[in-house]
């Protein structure tokens, strides 16, 4: 039985290091995700913990595949897909040291979850259910988190829910 089971993104940041001779940024591709963020630090505290959800299939999944693996995350509900590539997003840092995040692509391969492919055994057989709030900015985002968090209702498991807010995923305003 997994302790949590996080349905949601993983994602490469693209941090910035430090300028370059000629004063360009210069980056460092780095495993991201508030999901996946998450089962890694509850993993090194000893939690046995899985994650759900869909990256490409190009050598920035490939490295995200093992990098679950490098913090012991179960990845039998991650899917790789051709039909579109591994999210990416660029960090960068204010001149307070704040960070922002900003999506470089319109579609990847995380828009490829869809209830269909739903591992319900795994939602059952995880003790804490926790859905990225950034499933609601997907297509098929909402009636994946519904089913998801009926599915865990039904059994009797703990949901939780990030509320890790960005507006420009969802391409209008709320003010």
């Amino acid at each position: 039985m997994l302790d949590i089971l996080a349905i949601g993104e993983i994602v490469i940041d693209f941090s910035p290091l430090f300028l370059s001779k000629n004063g360009n940024p210069v980056y460092e591709a780095q495993p991201g995700g508030a999901p996946s963020n998450l089962l890694a630090a509850a993993s090194r505290l000893g939690a046995k913990t899985g994650l759900m959800g869909v990256v490409g299939k190009d050598p920035l999944g490939d490295f995200l595949c093992t990098v679950t693996k490098k913090y012991g995350i179960d990845d039998k509900g991650l899917r790789q897909t051709e039909l579109a590539p591994t999210p990416v997003t660029l960090v960068v840092y204010d001149e307070n040291g704040d960070r922002s995040f900003h999506s470089l692509q319109t579609d990847t391969a995380l828009n490829q979850i869809s209830v269909e492919n739903l591992d319900l055994e795994m939602i059952k057989s995880s003790r804490i259910l926790h859905l990225a709030g950034s499933l609601l900015s997907l297509k098929n985002g909402l009636p994946v988190y519904e089913k998801a968090k009926c599915h865990a209702k039904k059994f009797g498991r703990l949901t939780c829910c990030d509320l890790n807010w960005r507006p420009h995923m969802y391409g209008r305003s709320y003010a």
